[in-house]
């Protein structure tokens, strides 16, 4: 029997925002087998950076992003050798 495909919930808070000249894309996503959400920025180049921790709500991952930002500026999304931006889980 086939596995039933995952119905997934975009977040309202899914946008492009621009950091110290360079656009950057927030995917906050969640799904009917998987109900936290999880967090994956999205750099210019195409590179995903995904968070290993998940987040109860949307409203918690945006703030995750907008956080790292502050802190790393688009620096700390820049760098090839990763693609996890750590943050610390509850």
């Amino acid at each position: 029997m086939p596995e039933k495909e995952p119905v997934l919930t975009f977040s309202p808070l899914n946008q492009k925002v621009a950091v110290d000249g360079h656009v950057f894309e927030i995917n906050i996503v969640s799904s009917d087998q998987y109900p936290e959400w999880i967090l994956e920025v999205v750099d210019e180049f195409g590179m995903s950076h995904v968070w290993g921790a998940e987040f109860e709500t949307d409203t918690e991952a945006f703030a995750a992003a907008m956080i790292a930002f502050d802190e790393e500026g688009a620096a700390g999304f820049l760098q090839p050798e990763t693609n996890v931006v750590p943050f610390p889980s509850k």
